[in-house]
């Protein structure tokens, strides 16, 4: 299917959710998707253009939100944090520019944060780092900076953290080893440096380790061979 979104779309008022992903939509979402009390859009892989309507924080009961894969632009709305239900936040492969809203600790029940394949700068904002429900974090692939908060340690369910192709400085933090769940790392291709924390060591879970491409030094400790659930490590250009 292909075309654009009527703003008649608003007198759908029984409309639940809204899957037209994989098509050949284009244009702009409408504003007036904001006025139907939707629990899905999933809008995925078409060729929407623009900005995202900060009307979209009107959909309190919304609990999944998809526009990955399409042509957006623009900073992503402040409103979104009026989403209090929602769950996945997928905004990956778009053209999303600006910061992270720093009020984001408002999504309490977000299971799974995607933004990666955008042009995103600045620190990632402490509230992403309240989300404690988070099991899927991925960050990768912006123009990201600054360090990784020791607070990485309160994302405990985490099974993946990816934050691989952007400008993060500093040190692993030790916290990271407090992610007891995870099984995939990627930290590759930043400016990190200093010693790989022990307490990776501990993350009994852990299947990928991908350290690759920063400015890292030290030993390997052979305590590495406790992580037996390992399938790949990659260590090389540090």
């Amino acid at each position: 299917f292909w075309g654009t979104i009527s703003p008649l779309i608003e007198n759908l008022a029984n409309l639940d959710t809204l899957d037209i992903s994989g098509n050949g939509f284009i244009s702009s979402l409408p504003v007036e998707i904001g006025n139907i009390n939707l629990t899905q859009i999933l809008v995925d892989s078409n060729d929407f253009t623009g900005s995202l309507p900060g009307s979209i924080g009107n959909l309190v009961s919304l609990e999944e939100l998809d526009v990955s894969s399409n042509g957006f632009s623009g900073t992503i709305p402040s409103e979104i944090e009026g989403l209090e239900s929602l769950r996945l936040l997928f905004l990956q492969d778009n053209g999303f520019t600006g910061e992270l809203p720093g009020g984001m600790a408002a999504l309490e029940n977000l299971e799974e944060l995607a933004i990666s394949g955008n042009e995103l700068t600045g620190e990632i904002p402490d509230g992403v780092y309240n989300l404690t429900d988070l099991v899927f974090l991925d960050v990768s692939k912006n123009q990201l900076s600054g360090t990784i908060s020791t607070m990485i340690g309160q994302l405990y369910q985490l099974t993946g953290l990816l934050m691989y192709d952007n400008g993060f400085t500093d040190t692993i933090p030790v916290q990271i080893g407090f992610l007891e769940n995870v099984e995939d790392i990627d930290l590759s291709m930043n400016e990190l440096d200093g010693v790989v924390p022990f307490t990776v060591y501990g993350l009994g879970q852990l299947s990928l380790l991908d350290l690759s491409y920063n400015s890292l030094s030290g030993i390997i400790s052979p305590a590495i061979t406790r992580l037996t659930n390992l399938r790949g490590i990659f260590l090389q250009r540090n």
